[in-house]
């Protein structure tokens, strides 16, 4: 993990810091990772529309593929802006907030010297990024394994309207592999064939956990209330898992093509988060030992200001009383 730009660097604002010159911004290594980012995106994007899905046959009368298709309740530029604006807007509130309650925080070793809006743009820089790579690795997965797999969806059927020899059902449970789509183009039916796992449960879920990460890396033990974190991590649960069923009840996905989709983001963010990101889990009884840590430390440190202060008022007091002595003697025997 790159420590120089990661939260674990500099969160303690009392570290020292000899430097007098702001440190140099490394933006020619964050284009080098965007530019390698998007280079990967999109050669992945040609390589799967090209090839296209793994195409599999069905069974005869396979009432699992065979539901009516529906649009969408959340259509893809509504997950887009869901996965957009959950994450910025905490990473906004948030930060704002944070510069407001605590100037002398540094969150990375390039905020020294720095102006706090300046302070403010590197941290939006460190954690929208990380977000947005984080997105991508799970979209690539989900990229990759759809068109791998090649499941059917369950409104496959509606849309295909498949022609094929009725013979081979007469055999009940036969399975039909040579048959020919005849409704809808070729980019509807070749979506069809990517029922697993589900991308907007994986990608909803992996939106959900970097936001429940990022507030319980960042607020916890800053606002009193034990209840206002979790309350807003449950919400936000809530609303990929809202994201999540509706590709069930659209007949877009399989139940269990909704599962694994969940399952990967779930983990694919709680991994790249702690082992990347470095976000560490902050319960609120370690957050209350480390206040209680740091008071008596400073404690300590009054006290020990007190006993020096006190060590240097004995000497001069002492020459202060033989002064006034030598005086007192010198006027008696004038």
């Amino acid at each position: 993990m790159n420590h120089d730009l990661d939260s674990n660097a500099s969160t303690d604002s009392t570290a020292p810091n000899l430097d007098r010159k702001p440190r140099r911004l490394p933006i020619l290594r964050v284009t080098f990772d965007v530019a390698l980012l998007a280079i990967v995106y999109f050669v992945s994007k040609v390589v799967c529309e090209t090839f296209g899905p793994v195409k599999f046959g069905f069974f005869c009368h396979d009432q699992r593929i065979s539901f009516p298709y529906k649009e969408s309740t959340v259509p893809l530029s509504m997950l887009i802006i869901y996965c957009v604006s959950i994450p910025l807007t905490f990473i906004l509130a948030i930060e704002i907030i944070l510069l407001g309650i605590n100037p002398h925080e540094r969150y990375s070793v390039y905020e020294y010297h720095r102006c706090r809006s300046a302070r403010f743009l590197i941290r939006l820089a460190i954690f929208f990024g990380y977000y947005c790579a984080f997105e991508l690795f799970i979209l690539l997965i989900t990229m990759y394994t759809k068109n791998s797999v090649g499941r059917l969806r369950p409104y496959f059927l509606s849309v295909c309207q498949p022609l094929y020899d009725v013979d081979e059902c007469r055999i009940p449970g036969a399975y039909i592999a040579n048959y020919t789509c005849t409704g809808g183009s070729r980019e509807r039916i070749n979506e069809a064939r990517l029922s697993f796992f589900s991308g907007h449960s994986s990608l909803a879920f992996g939106t959900a956990v970097f936001t429940v990460l990022y507030l319980q890396h960042r607020l916890v033990g800053h606002i009193r209330s034990r209840i206002v974190v979790p309350l807003i991590q449950t919400l936000i649960i809530s609303t990929a898992l809202f994201v999540a069923f509706t590709r069930i009840f659209d007949f877009k996905h399989h139940w269990t093509d909704v599962s694994v989709g969940i399952a990967v983001g779930v983990f694919s963010m709680l991994l790249l988060c702690r082992f990347v990101a470095g976000f560490r889990y902050r319960a609120p009884r370690e957050v209350e030992a480390e206040l209680v840590a740091l008071d008596l430390e400073a404690e300590r440190k009054h006290g020990e200001k007190l006993n020096l202060n006190n060590s240097l008022r004995k000497p001069q007091q002492a020459t202060s009383l033989a002064s006034n002595r030598s005086f007192q003697w010198a006027e008696a025997y004038s």
